[in-house]
């Protein structure tokens, strides 16, 4: 893997679901994303708060696309941004919109292996694998 996980943690939020209401859409909620480039060269931090059905009862699983080698995504109003993806998969298999969702935290730490440069954007996907369907965010990497 190009990427190397420093540290990992997923963790549950709260103990009552939170009660929102979402328009009818198939797509999860997008998650929030703040990443920042570490004081370590080439070591970079991602917090992530994910709001999953209330049904979900596994953490999700954060896994990085394509060993974290950058590409192409072309923005709103055509501007290309290199970035590189991370995605949080769950399974919610129920096919009603969900009202009660959970609060999950997720912080990762991360340093760049074989040559990997850095990116100026990240896009992290919040996706649901019953049925396929993912909701995304785009991130600028901030400094410390």
């Amino acid at each position: 893997m190009s990427i190397r996980i420093l540290k990992k943690t997923i963790t549950k939020t709260n103990e009552t679901p939170l009660q929102m209401a979402v328009e009818q859409t198939s797509y999860p909620v997008a998650p929030l994303v703040f990443a920042e480039d570490s004081l370590a060269a080439g070591t970079y931090k991602l917090r992530i708060v994910a709001y999953l059905p209330s049904e979900v009862i596994k953490p999700p699983r954060f896994t990085i696309e394509n060993n974290g080698t950058p590409y192409t995504v072309i923005a709103e109003g055509g501007k290309e941004l290199m970035v590189r993806s991370f995605i949080l998969d769950y399974d919610y298999s129920a096919t009603l919109t969900p009202v009660n969702y959970n609060m999950w935290s997720i912080f990762i730490e991360y340093g760049l292996e074989d040559g990997l440069q850095p990116v100026d954007y990240i896009l992290t996907r919040l996706r649901d694998i019953d049925p396929k369907t993912s909701r995304g965010t785009v991130t600028t990497v901030q400094l410390p």
